[in-house]
C-alpha cells in the first residue's frame, strides 16, 4: 500500500472513531435528549403556539411549534433534536397579526397590530409558572394546561 492510501485509510478511521463517540457534533454545544410535549388552554389543543425552555445555567433556549393536536418537539441546535439536560423555565406565548392599514410606500408591507391569543402571563419568563426538567434516559414528555386568567372570563 502506497503512502496515499495509508494516510487515506487513517483518516478514514479517525472520522469513523471521532464520529462514533458521544460528543457534542459541533465543540462547545451541549448534548441534546428528545423533549416533546403538549400544550392544551382549558383542556383544549393549542395550536401554532411557540414553547420556550430557557436555561439560565446553560444561557440557551429550547424551542417548539404546537400543531393542532397541541403537540411540540423541542429544538435546540438542528431541527427537533431535543434539549440539553437541565432544568428550564418556561413560555408559551401564540400572537396573531392583523393588518390595519396600507403602507405608505408600496416597497413595505402594511401596518400591522400584534395581539396575544393566549393569557400575557405565559408568555414572560417571570409571570409564566411554568417549569420543566429535562433528564437523560427519561420520556421527557411535558404537558402544559394553561388556564384562562379571570379577568380575560
Amino acid at each position: 500500500m502506497n503512502r496515499r492510501g495509508l494516510l487515506a485509510m487513517l483518516l478514514g478511521l479517525a472520522c469513523v472513531w471521532g464520529c462514533s463517540d458521544s460528543s457534542p457534533k459541533v465543540p462547545g454545544r451541549s448534548l441534546t435528549v428528545k423533549a416533546s410535549g403538549t400544550v392544551t388552554m382549558n383542556g383544549k389543543p393549542v395550536d401554532g403556539a411557540t414553547v420556550m425552555f430557557n436555561s439560565e445555567q446553560l444561557n440557551l433556549t429550547a424551542y417548539g411549534k404546537t400543531d393542532t393536536n397541541g403537540y411540540f418537539e423541542l429544538t435546540t441546535y438542528e431541527s427537533e433534536d431535543g434539549a440539553p439536560v437541565g432544568h428550564y423555565r418556561v413560555v408559551i406565548k401564540k400572537v396573531e397579526q392583523a393588518v390595519t392599514g396600507e403602507s405608505q410606500n408600496p416597497a413595505l408591507p402594511p401596518m400591522t397590530e400584534s395581539s396575544l391569543c393566549l393569557p400575557a402571563k405565559y408568555s414572560q419568563w417571570e409571570t409564566s409558572g411554568l417549569k420543566a426538567v429535562v433528564v437523560e434516559g427519561a420520556d421527557n414528555a411535558f404537558s402544559f394546561d394553561l388556564l384562562e386568567s379571570p379577568e380575560a372570563l
